[in-house]
């Protein structure tokens, strides 16, 4: 056999053993996605905390800078709880009641005109749902706050419970 024959030969056998490669190199795969136009899938983050699964007790215990109060568990009939244990505790044409888990404090949002009277429902019905006595809602941390869409000249400006040493205007 003359060399050049013995080369060509090799050369042959070397594309043969490649293309025989890639043949069943690509069998295994799967077939790529069709692209769909879209973003691809969001990849979970780390050391995300688990979602929040609201008590079941009757009652819970509020740690606050004046103390800790026992209240009836709003999540029980909450309208809506977050993933982060929010709470819508009631919501009505005239006002919401809100409950923000991270920094233990309620919002009364004021919604409807006008405002002394809404926020005098309010106040009764976030009594009523949480089952304290005045002195005990004056410890928790509660913010009445209005819309300027809903009262121009009090908008912006933050209260506190009507019937709290601290919550007069």
């Amino acid at each position: 056999m003359s060399r050049r024959t013995w080369i060509l030969t090799a050369i042959a056998a070397a594309a043969v053993l490649l293309a025989t490669g890639l043949i069943l190199g690509l069998r295994g795969q799967p077939e790529p996605a069709a692209p769909t136009g879209g973003l691809p899938p969001a990849q979970p983050l780390l050391n995300q905390p688990p979602a929040f699964s609201p008590p079941t007790q009757s009652q819970l215990d509020l740690a606050t800078p004046r103390g800790t109060v026992t209240v009836n568990n709003f999540y029980l009939t909450a309208a809506e709880v977050s993933s982060n244990g929010d709470a819508l505790v009631t919501t009505t044409a005239a006002y919401q009641i809100v409950y923000y888990r991270q920094d233990g404090s309620f919002l009364i949002h004021v919604l409807a005109m006008p405002f002394e009277a809404s926020r005098q429902k309010a106040e009764a019905e976030f009594l009523e749902i949480l089952g304290v006595s005045r002195a005990d809602a004056c410890r928790l941390e509660v913010t009445v706050g209005t819309s300027r869409d809903v009262d121009e000249n009090r908008a912006g400006r933050m209260y506190g419970l009507s019937f709290c040493a601290f919550g007069v205007e």
